[in-house]
């Protein structure tokens, strides 16, 4: 008598992977490959990194790596992207509570621009973003100019809260007052940054100075100790 043939055990193919567990681990992935750019990008410099180096340090293949980021100019472009996005916050607790002096608070506001650039290594990065800025495309440069151009808005924002309160003369163009400003920005950042005995106490003192000369005239005179009639702080 012919024995039976046993089935064979069906093995159900895997579950898919979640969406958010993908999601999850793709944001990790950049993550990991923009930490080993940067770290290459300190270390050795922008032109001497390759895209296989970074994919090496982040331990993934070069595939991925283009997956993520077609060129290195897109690589730094995403530096300055994720650097605007975390300093957003404190932006917004400066205007939120901003010193009762226009150029103290402008210069508060620029010293948070500045973050954490604080060591000679921190300086080099950004002497190869700035350059790669001076380098980049039509398409490069106008992500540049979108970063530009959000931190503008916040200059914009705490020149109007003084108007309102009455400190800012109405005679001063805000437009052309912000693009000041950003110039003082730009150029004590990149003085900072080629500077290699300049200290970042040093930067700020700079930045007052040049403010307080700055907005002499876009002041409201008033009485000596005649104080405004609200202060600028938060709005109940």
């Amino acid at each position: 008598m012919a024995t039976a043939r046993m089935k064979p055990t069906l093995v159900p193919p895997a579950a898919p992977a979640e969406p958010g567990l993908r999601l999850r681990k793709k944001a990790r992935q950049k993550a990991e490959i923009l930490a080993a750019a940067t770290e290459l990008f300190r270390s050795n410099g922008f032109e001497e990194t390759r895209m296989e180096d970074v994919g090496r340090l982040a331990d993934v293949s070069l595939k991925t790596v283009y997956n993520y980021f077609p060129t290195k100019q897109s690589i730094l472009i995403e530096l300055v992207r994720e650097d605007r996005i975390r300093m957003m916050a404190l932006y917004e607790a400066i205007l939120d509570e901003p010193h009762a002096n226009l150029a103290e608070a402008l210069s508060k506001l620029i010293r948070a621009d500045i973050g954490d650039v604080l060591t000679p290594n921190d300086k080099k990065l950004w002497r190869e973003l700035l350059a790669a800025e001076v380098r980049s495309s039509v398409d490069s440069a106008e992500e540049y100019q979108k970063n530009r151009e959000i931190f503008g808005a916040y200059i914009r924002k705490m020149l109007l809260r003084f108007r309102r309160d009455g400190v800012l003369s109405s005679a001063v163009n805000i437009t052309v007052a912000v693009d000041l400003i950003y110039a003082v920005l730009a150029y004590n950042f990149r003085i900072y940054c080629t500077s290699p005995e300049m200290m970042i106490g040093d930067v700020e003192k700079s930045v007052r100075a040049q403010l307080q000369l700055l907005i002499t005239d876009w002041t409201v005179t008033r009485p000596a100790g005649t104080a405004p009639a609200t202060r600028p702080g938060r709005k109940s």
